[in-house]
């Protein structure tokens, strides 16, 4: 205790001094130190969930980007119709009554891979996705412009 404590329970007299040896000797609950705002336990476990996420995201970024598969492969497969040549049949059939496919940019995308086909079906096809895309105002691209873009694939 410091003098200024010590005189003060000189002067409250000797029946306060056995309370204070008994405060003294009691227990005294200390705060535990904080780091950051957080107790040094909580900050482990904190820095290990932060450190575990980390790690789970990495793997999973790895994973993705280390697979044999390319974008092409890993591509919903409306993107892909176009470039694959014997999915002219599903293309036709996945055609909506207003002439698109649910995108514009898989609309120029189909329409420029049923250009110039023999086929009634698919003819027709083509002439809708054109008309679509001219009332959108929107040109649809070549088989020149697929067969480039299929080339970078």
């Amino acid at each position: 205790m410091t003098k200024d404590l010590e005189m003060t329970l000189m002067e409250l007299g000797p029946e306060y001094s056995s309370v204070v040896n008994r405060l003294i000797k009691g227990k005294i609950n200390v705060p535990k130190k904080r780091r950051f705002g957080f107790e040094f336990i909580g900050s482990k476990i904190l820095i290990a969930a932060s450190v575990a996420l980390a790690l789970a995201i990495a793997s999973v970024c790895l994973s993705y980007y280390s697979s044999s598969d390319n974008l092409f492969n890993t591509a919903p497969r409306a993107y892909k119709l176009a470039f694959i040549p014997s999915a002219r049949t599903e293309i036709v059939s996945t055609q909506h009554e207003d002439g698109g496919w649910g995108s514009d940019f898989i609309t120029r995308q189909n329409a420029a891979a049923l250009e110039g086909s023999e086929i009634e079906s698919e003819r027709i096809a083509y002439r809708k996705a054109v008309r679509y895309l001219r009332l959108k105002g929107i040109s649809p691209i070549s088989r020149y412009e697929l067969d480039s873009i299929a080339r970078k694939l």
